[in-house]
């Protein structure tokens, strides 16, 4: 590199102050988690592919690269879970009462009368593995989108892997995690109760397990 050109790299460099680095968004550092995961995603809904830095060795000289190469399209079980997130998402869609638009500067966005008078939302697509055939669906945050009947990007792994869901609420009681949580809180109840219990009359307490101690060794539900 000439002499000048390196002078005025120098410069440049020495012009930045270290308070101007530290007031960064996360998303401008390169090499950041947030960095990485913007542009996978800006990648994945320009390209339908999170955006690849460049060869690895072990996509190089790794047994399990070369095998992946090989490989022709999409497996069977991949085919299946694409038509069946196709079918949900069109079925989410129309559900919805969302009407795509036609022609004109916002050619494929959407609007939604019905709970969005005054409103245009932006459009994502999906491409169906069996026929080539290309879906579009209405895309927003849940800060644009607040009675939740559009789409919305959720990444993983610092934006190495996507997957589409919609905004609406999912009620905590109908999850599994609701559930279990409902079935220990359940558990919790009848210990307090028992404690309680033992509080108030130890002594009834104590002679009611010392009855019933043959029964539950007899069964085996209790370990000396």
């Amino acid at each position: 590199m000439p002499r000048y050109q390196k002078n005025k790299q120098v410069k440049t460099a020495a012009s930045l102050t270290a308070s101007n680095l530290m007031e960064r968004d996360p998303v401008n550092i390169v090499g950041t988690n947030e960095w990485v995961a913007r542009r996978n995603l800006e990648s994945y809904l320009e390209t339908g592919k999170r955006s690849v830095s460049g060869p690895t060795r072990n996509s190089i000289y790794g047994t399990t690269s070369r095998r992946r190469r090989k490989k022709r399209g999409p497996s069977r079980d991949e085919i299946l879970r694409n038509e069946l997130l196709i079918d949900n998402i069109l079925n989410f869609t129309y559900k919805n009462g969302w009407q795509q638009i036609e022609g004109g500067v916002h050619d494929k966005k959407w609007v939604n009368t019905r709970h969005y008078p005054e409103k245009i939302f932006n459009t994502s697509s999906i491409k169906e593995y069996s026929t080539g055939e290309t879906h579009y669906f209405p895309v927003a945050g849940t800060e644009n989108d607040p009675v939740g009947v559009a789409f919305d990007y959720h990444g993983l792994g610092n934006g190495q892997h996507f997957y589409i869901r919609p905004n609406k609420w999912d009620d905590m009681t109908q999850t599994r995690r609701g559930k279990r949580r409902a079935k220990y809180m359940e558990y919790v109840k009848r210990r307090l109760k028992k404690k309680a219990e033992f509080q108030e009359h130890p002594q009834n307490v104590q002679d009611q397990f010392v009855k019933d101690a043959p029964v539950l060794l007899a069964k085996g539900s209790m370990v000396m």
